[in-house]
């Protein structure tokens, strides 16, 4: 059996060309570094998370703050609101699962995600996020005050909001 090797001067994708078309220049992508675009949706929630609702400015792009190594992203409460109930729950357990990892980084013991999606267990699994979010806000929001809220159905809407708010201030803080 042989392996074959390339040289140096041949790369894996060819480099772009450009193009003078009626005096317009164009860069012209070859097929080999094509890339699929992203869906409408996906644009869709990138622009309301990166703006917020009511916010129609063009708004500089979500950016992290660093406590020690971590980084944590501040959202528009009401982008959150807004894309929970527009994807009806899909963009909140998103939100909640990129919210724990936020939290389990910068040292909050959670249970497993899974737990989410397991009768019962999404109870111990939400007491357990709004204790994080509790210690993350220096007690500003009580897991209890949290945790009823997020039991209350449209409520619910109020736990996603100061939740969020505090991320947001945790993240400035830094």
């Amino acid at each position: 059996m042989t392996s074959s090797t390339r040289e140096p001067s041949q790369t894996a994708f060819p480099k772009a060309e450009v193009v003078n078309t009626l005096g317009c220049e164009h860069v012209v992508q070859p097929a080999a570094a094509w890339r699929p675009r992203m869906s409408v949706s996906t644009r869709i929630i990138r622009l309301v998370s990166e703006q917020g609702a009511g916010d129609h400015r063009a708004a500089p792009p979500t950016t992290p703050t660093h406590l020690g190594t971590h980084a944590m992203f501040e959202k528009s409460p009401i982008s959150v609101l807004i894309l929970s109930m527009v994807t009806f729950g899909i963009y909140g357990i998103i939100w909640l699962y990129k919210t724990s990892e936020e939290m389990q980084q910068r040292g909050i013991e959670l249970p497993s995600f899974i737990f989410v999606f397991i009768p019962i267990l999404n109870f111990l699994y939400a007491w357990k996020y709004y204790q994080g979010v509790e210690r993350l806000s220096n007690g500003e929001h009580t897991a209890t005050m949290l945790f009823l809220f997020s039991l209350l159905g449209p409520l619910s809407l109020v736990s996603f909001w100061q939740t969020q708010t505090t991320f947001n201030k945790v993240a400035a803080a830094g």
